[in-house]
């Protein structure tokens, strides 16, 4: 009878059988997971195996069935009645890995749609990694072959030979002979998801081993072990582990071998990596630890945390002290005694942070993005930052953490789970990690992360070991000088772009030595990629970019002026978004940066071919040409082609691909570019006073000229000036947004995003706004902080204006894609008309007019005042203005157009068939300011139009001959060629800096610094 009640409750609650449906719903009715209660709480058909985020899926692993659901509301993506599931790749590049139990091959799905993407048949085995997918297959039990995957690709990336696999399973992730991570009740062992695939593998196949460099993709050695020793592949390491029994105690041995050398590299005679209990010694388990870091217990009983890399202790506990979790970068304990749990990161002095709780058996794990602890009496479940300890989640839940991410956590209870945001995202705890350790003799350039400072001979360091203390465990001590470490100084995180497909044609994978596969790309590809970005950054914007000027309108606590500014920007992408018109007049000069992988083959002209793709899209769309070629010192000729381009080509893994070549596109345009400031400061600007005194200072210098609202980027500090800058500039273009967040050891850059949200703040207090006064002077700000010499400090400020014209792009094995842009931004604009915008009437000013009665009736209205200008301007920038200055010192009068007529400091890009002009808006009005004083002393340029602020000289000018300067609105160019300009004709100086192209004077030719242009208008400015 008790039997039958027991298979009958197992039954129901598995939901195989369940006779009583309406008593079970009741008995299994939703409760909350969790107080405060989660963000969305879903229940499932069964209890989950596993969990997995997956990209902006969830995935969820039945007994026989496979699911996705949505991270930002948990609803049902897809099912597939599949027997097991795991996750490869990271973030937006994840896939979804399926397949049945005792059936060969498996299925890689798109984890939002459940599409599949690639499918196989024949392999027996599969491993995941956040940065590839291995498989096997055979032909018959001696004869298998191990493959690498970019988790979306279509071909292997190498292939090695294995001697059999050594078990039969059709399923995903086997055991391999690695370090197992330590285990917590209220926690799931695989609740960081995926990890980075290590630099080496070791096969354990009847009785033998075969160690295989996943790096260079071949086997490095074969061995046949000791049946008494215990072997494990761990940090770029062959680690053996002996065990003999003496006087009923086992004494251990770790060595520490190089496989591709085959020689030892390190040995300890006194740690216990416990993978032996009793006095047999026989070795039945495999060593605790992450991918670079072993665990083990001294002689003395204290535990340790060793580096597998080269054997250095990295944390030494106390007596009674408890280590609790580890990965490559933190170690968290429980002191002995204590109800606390205290984190220390590798090669830092003192303890990173201390986390209460009353209960000493609470569960504890670490991953990648939070640090988790749940204790028990009351049940709780905290998520901290692994870096600093601050909360990312806390909430009162009995449940299991099944699965934790970089933006919140899965917990869950039976069959119910829910979605625990965090506070803040997480950044990647390990910023610095990289995934292949260097080993003699492969072709890995990287190594273990682990940095460790030296010991302090007087005082206990953070690793908790004294020199003398070390020496009689015979352990081995640390030099003088930090021991070897290595990070990149601008660390990014996943790339979470979404991208389009540009091209499949041109790409191709071929077979190279070791069994490695190499990506060949064609200048073509190259050229149509440059081309199609250069198009693409001209006339669309990022979606994100386009929400934020939408911000802009629909904040009451903008101005007036900042949201009129904000609407014609997006009236102005609208237009642009046609293809015809670029957004802005200054097309810009074309920046790409590149990232070619170890395994991507070109034929060399890349700069070449890139630089073709500039030329083709600046020639062929209506996009101004700015490039002067120097033909002496003093004179300089436009090259008529917007080339030459600056192009940067970096010898790298992006992403740790190494089959894929990834680019940054940029189009600068000059009022951005020469808002690019260097100030070489000391230690003493690195307080939180004084910095934001000086930011204070040097930010308003920046002024309207550059089109603001700006996106905002500061570096502080840097291995030199020009890095600062560069920095600077990335981080305009949000190209840095994935770096850490925290500074470590290992002195990469990082983000502070603290004080981007001060700075933030500080710019809407200056009252600037979006050019004509409120709050909107910046989008966004970012700040990266850098190491630097203890003797310079340098500051490096740079904006993106309100073109935020950029893109990224990629070509991989699966195709050329690049960044998808907003082509429909007309879904960004309010129902809202121009009087909902207006708080005072608009005063309409007939430039017909002489020039007395215009000034007269400007001097009516104050500063700020809205006007419609309708009627002629005379369009003159630099050259002109530095032609007329030569007439006027020959004793030439001033001529009659700038007596007559309002001055526009502007310039068009070239004009499309059917308009009167091309994109026009207006230049930076400062570069005119040396000459309107003797201009308007000799009764020119009394009303001026153009973007920006004006000197001290101007101002006093204007006071003594009744000159106004009146500010256009910067950016709007192809709104002002649309619909606001009705006739051009040139009528001086049409070819002082270029040939002119033959077409008609009532329209614009190709653009010229030189030119004096006489525009009729009709637009509210």
């Amino acid at each position: 009878m008790v039997a039958a009640l027991i298979v009958l409750v197992i039954l129901v609650s598995t939901n195989t059988w369940n006779p009583f449906p309406g008593i079970w719903e009741w008995v299994s009715a939703s409760q909350p997971l969790a107080s405060p209660n989660v963000s969305w709480q879903q229940r499932l058909g069964s209890g989950p195996q596993t969990v997995t985020f997956a990209g902006n899926a969830v995935v969820v692993e039945h007994r026989t069935s496979v699911e996705a659901r949505g991270v930002s509301s948990g609803t049902q993506l897809w099912e597939k009645d599949k027997d097991w599931v795991a996750v490869a790749g990271e973030g937006l590049d994840s896939v979804v890995v399926v397949g049945e139990l005792l059936t060969k091959g498996y299925e890689v799905l798109d984890p939002l749609t459940g599409a599949v993407r690639r499918s196989d048949k024949q392999a027996v085995a599969v491993w995941t990694y956040r940065n590839a997918l291995l498989d096997v297959r055979c032909g018959d039990a001696k004869d298998c072959q191990l493959s690498a995957w970019d988790p979306r690709g279509s071909s292997p990336m190498w292939t090695v030979d294995l001697p059999g696999i050594g078990f039969v399973l059709f399923a995903d992730n086997p055991d391999l002979l690695d370090a197992k991570p330590l285990t917590a009740r209220r926690i799931e062992g695989s609740a960081g998801g995926p990890v980075l695939m290590p630099s080496l593998l070791g096969f354990s196949v009847d009785g033998k081993v075969r160690v295989v460099d996943t790096a260079a993709g071949r086997a490095v050695q074969d061995f046949e072990p000791d049946r008494r020793d215990r072997h494990v592949v761990v940090g770029g390491r062959v680690i053996r582990v002996q065990a003999r029994s003496a006087d009923g105690t086992c004494y251990f041995t770790v060595i520490a071998s190089d496989p591709a050398l085959q020689r030892e590299v390190w040995r300890h005679e006194a740690v216990n990596l416990r993978t032996a209990e009793g006095a047999g010694c026989a070795q039945r388990e495999g060593p605790a630890g992450g991918q670079n870091v072993i665990v083990g217990v001294t002689a003395d009983g204290r535990e340790a945390v060793l580096d597998a890399y080269d054997g250095r202790v990295l944390w030494l506990g106390g007596h009674g002290d408890k280590l609790l979790a580890v990965d490559d970068q933190y170690a968290l304990v429980r002191p002995s005694g204590g109800k606390a749990v205290t984190t220390y990161e590798f090669g830092v002095k003192r303890a990173r942070w201390s986390f209460s709780t009353e209960d000493p058996k609470a569960s504890v794990a670490i991953t990648r993005f939070a640090a988790i602890v749940a204790p028990e009496g009351p049940d709780r479940i905290v998520a901290l930052s692994p870096a600093n300890g601050r909360t990312l989640a806390d909430l009162r839940s009995s449940a299991k953490v099944l699965a934790v991410g970089q933006t919140g956590m899965i917990i869950g209870g039976q069959r119910e789970i829910g979605f625990v945001p965090f506070s803040t995202a997480a950044p990647p705890a390990s910023p610095g990690s990289a995934p292949h350790p260097r080993t003699p003799g492969s072709a890995t350039v990287r190594r273990n992360p682990c940095a460790v400072r030296k010991s302090d001979p007087d005082r206990q360091s953070a690793l908790r070991v004294r020199r003398g203390a070390a020496a009689g465990l015979g352990l081995p001590l640390m030099s003088s000088a930090a021991a070897f470490s290595y990070a990149p100084l601008l660390p990014t995180g996943a790339d979470l772009t979404e991208y389009r497909l540009v091209s499949d044609e041109g790409v191709d994978v071929v077979n190279g030595p070791g069994g490695r596969r190499f990506l060949t790309v064609e200048p073509a590809v190259l050229t149509q990629l440059t081309a199609e970005a250069m198009h693409d950054i001209a006339h669309f914007l990022r979606p994100a970019h386009l929400a934020q000027l939408r911000a802009i309108i629909d904040d009451p606590a903008a101005s007036p002026n900042d949201r009129f500014v904000a609407l014609d920007l997006l009236r102005n992408a609208n237009i642009a978004a046609g293809g015809v018109l670029p957004m802005c007049q200054d097309t810009g000069t074309a920046i790409v940066m590149g990232k070619r992988g170890r395994h991507v083959l070109t034929d060399g002209t890349d700069e070449e071919a890139i630089a073709r793709g500039v030329y083709e899209a600046y020639t062929r769309l209506n996009l101004r040409y700015s490039q002067l070629a120097p033909l002496t010192m003093w004179e300089e000729r436009n090259t008529g082609s917007n080339l030459p381009a600056q192009v940067e080509i970096y010898a790298e893994d992006p992403g740790g691909q190494p089959d894929a070549y990834k680019f940054l596109f940029m189009a600068k345009g000059g009022g951005s570019a020469n808002k690019s400031y260097l100030y070489q400061e000391t230690k003493a600007l690195l307080n939180p006073t004084r910095m934001m005194q000086f930011l204070d200072e040097k930010l308003r210098l920046i002024g309207t000229s550059a089109c603001p609202p700006y996106h905002l980027a500061v570096v502080i500090g840097g291995t030199s000036a020009e890095y600062a800058l560069k920095a600077a500039k990335l981080a305009s273009a949000k190209y840095l947004d994935g770096m850490p967040t925290e500074g470590s050891m290992l002195a990469h850059g990082f983000r502070d995003t603290e004080l981007e949200a001060e700075i933030l703040e500080l710019t809407r207090q200056f009252g600037i706004g979006a050019q004509f006064g409120g709050r909107y002077f910046c989008h966004d700000v970012r700040v990266i902080r850098l190491p630097r010499h203890g003797a310079s400090c340098p500051v490096a400020i740079a904006v993106s204006c309100s073109a935020d014209r950029q893109a990224l792009a990629k070509v991989t094995p699966s195709g050329v894609w690049l960044e998808r842009l907003e082509t429909d931004p007309a879904r960004f604009l309010p129902e809202v008309t121009d009087a909902h915008l207006e708080t005072e009437e608009v005063v309409r000013i007939d430039l017909n007019r002489p020039m007395d009665d215009i000034r007269a009736e400007l001097a009516k209205y104050p500063v700020k005042t809205r006007l419609s200008l309708s009627g002629p301007l005379v369009v003159a920038r630099d050259i002109a203005h530095a032609k007329i200055a030569e007439r006027l010192d020959a004793g030439e009068p001033m001529p009659a157009y700038l007596r007559d007529h309002a001055v526009y400091y502007a310039g068009p890009a070239k004009t499309p068939e059917g308009y009167a002009s091309g994109s026009f808006g207006p230049t930076t009005a400062g570069r005119m300011d040396a000459y309107v004083a003797r201009f308007q002393a000799a009764g020119g340029s009394h009303v001026m139009l153009a973007k920006g602020n004006r000197s001290r000289g101007v101002t006093e000018s204007c006071h003594q001959h009744g000159g106004f300067y009146l500010g256009s609105i910067g950016g709007p160019a192809a709104r002002l060629a649309q619909d606001c300009i009705k006739h051009v004709e040139v009528i001086e100086y049409p070819s002082s800096a270029w040939r002119p192209s033959g077409r008609s004077r009532s329209k614009t030719s190709p653009p010229s610094s030189s030119w004096t242009t006489r525009a009729t208008t009709s637009s509210p400015r």
